[in-house]
C-alpha cells in the first residue's frame, strides 16, 4: 500500500466520522459523542505521542476538559459545537474550577468543522490559549496524520477501521432478499393510498422564494453524504437482485413503484425546497399509514436512495 492510496484510506474513515457527527448533532443524537470521545483519545494520542485518558470516567463531567495528559499537563475538549459561545463556556469553567493548574494547556478537538473565531477567548491570564494553536478539528487531524512516517499512517488508519464502524450502531449491516422483497411487495400492496398521501403532502410544502435555484433536485449536501455513507454500500446488491431472473416480478413491481412516484415528483417539482423532504415525505406516509412498511424503514430508505442514484426518481439532466 503505497502512501497516497493509505492518505485515500485515512480521508475516507475521516470522512465518516465527520458526516456521521455532524447530522447526528443536528437531530440531537449526543450518543455519539461517548464514541468521539474515546476515538479522539487514540488519534490524538497517535498522532502527537500523547498520553490522553478520559477524565470523565474518571471523574462524572469533569469540568471543561474530556481528555487529559497528567504528565505533559495537555487537556482536550472534545465536542461537536463550533461555537465560540461553546468555546467561551469551557474556558469559564477551566478559570472557575482551577484545572489549568493540572492542565496548563487547553486544547479544542472540533469533530465536525471550526469556524474562522473573529473573537479572543480571554483566559485572564492564567494559561495560554491561542485560537489558530489550540482549537483542532477533523481537516487538522488529517493535514497532521498526513506528515506522520508511513508506519504512523498505517496505525492511525487501523485505528480508525477499528473504532469508526462503530458509529453505525444496528444500522443495516447487509439486505436480505427477504427484506427486498417484503418492502417491494408491502409498497406494491398500498401504492394506490401511498401514492396518494404522498402527492397531498408535498402539496402542502410552501416553497421558499431564492433568488436563484438551488442544484437541480435541491438536495442538501449533508443528506448527500448521508445516502453516500449509508445506503451507497447495498446499491450493487439491490441492482443484482432486481435483475435476477427469478425476481423479474419484483422487478415490474419495482418499475411500477417508480413510475408513479416520479409523476407525483415531477408534476410538484418546483412546490418543495429540497429533494430531502420528498424522502422525508414517503418514509413519513409509511410510519403513519403503513405498519408493515414502518417496521422495515430503514430497508425502505435505502431502496428510495437507489431509486434515485439509478435515476428512477428525480429530475434527471437530459
Amino acid at each position: 500500500m503505497d502512501n497516497l492510496e493509505l492518505i485515500h484510506k485515512i480521508t475516507h474513515q475521516l470522512t465518516y466520522w465527520r458526516t456521521y457527527t455532524e447530522l447526528s448533532s443536528s437531530i440531537m443524537l449526543n450518543d455519539v459523542n461517548n464514541t468521539n470521545e474515546a476515538l479522539s483519545a487514540k488519534i490524538l494520542n497517535k498522532v502527537n505521542g500523547w498520553n490522553l485518558k478520559n477524565l470523565n470516567s474518571e471523574k462524572a463531567n469533569f469540568p471543561a476538559l474530556d481528555l487529559g495528559d497528567n504528565a505533559l499537563g495537555t487537556g482536550v475538549s472534545v465536542t461537536a459545537t463550533d461555537t465560540s459561545t461553546y468555546i467561551k463556556d469551557k474556558i469559564t469553567k477551566n478559570l472557575d474550577h482551577k484545572v489549568y493548574e493540572t492542565y496548563p494547556t487547553h486544547y479544542f478537538f472540533i469533530t465536525t468543522k471550526k469556524k474562522n473565531y473573529s473573537t479572543d477567548f480571554d483566559t485572564g491570564g492564567k494559561y495560554v490559549f491561542d485560537k489558530d494553536q489550540h482549537i483542532l478539528d477533523i481537516e487538522d487531524l488529517l493535514k497532521s496524520i498526513k506528515e506522520l512516517p508511513e508506519q504512523g499512517q498505517k496505525d492511525v488508519l487501523a485505528i480508525l477501521e477499528a473504532n469508526v464502524y462503530k458509529l453505525r450502531g444496528k444500522f443495516i449491516e447487509d439486505i436480505t432478499p427477504q427484506d427486498i422483497s417484503k418492502v417491494l411487495t408491502e409498497f406494491s400492496k398500498q401504492n394506490s393510498d401511498l401514492i396518494k398521501n404522498v402527492s397531498a403532502s408535498i402539496q402542502n410544502i410552501h416553497r421558499t422564494e431564492f433568488p436563484e435555484k438551488n442544484r437541480i433536485n435541491k438536495l442538501s449536501e449533508g443528506y448527500i453524504k448521508l445516502i453516500q455513507q449509508e445506503s451507497l454500500p447495498f446499491f450493487e446488491q439491490l441492482a443484482k437482485f432486481l435483475e435476477k431472473f427469478e425476481n423479474r416480478d419484483l422487478k415490474k413491481v419495482y418499475l411500477n413503484i417508480t413510475s408513479d412516484l416520479q409523476k407525483v415528483i415531477l408534476v410538484r417539482r418546483n412546490e418543495f425546497e429540497r429533494f430531502d423532504q420528498i424522502f422525508e415525505i414517503i418514509e413519513q406516509v409509511c410510519k403513519e399509514n403503513v405498519p408493515e412498511l414502518s417496521t422495515e424503514r430503514r430497508t425502505l430508505q435505502i431502496l428510495l436512495h437507489f431509486m434515485y442514484f439509478q435515476c428512477d426518481i428525480g429530475e434527471n439532466k437530459i
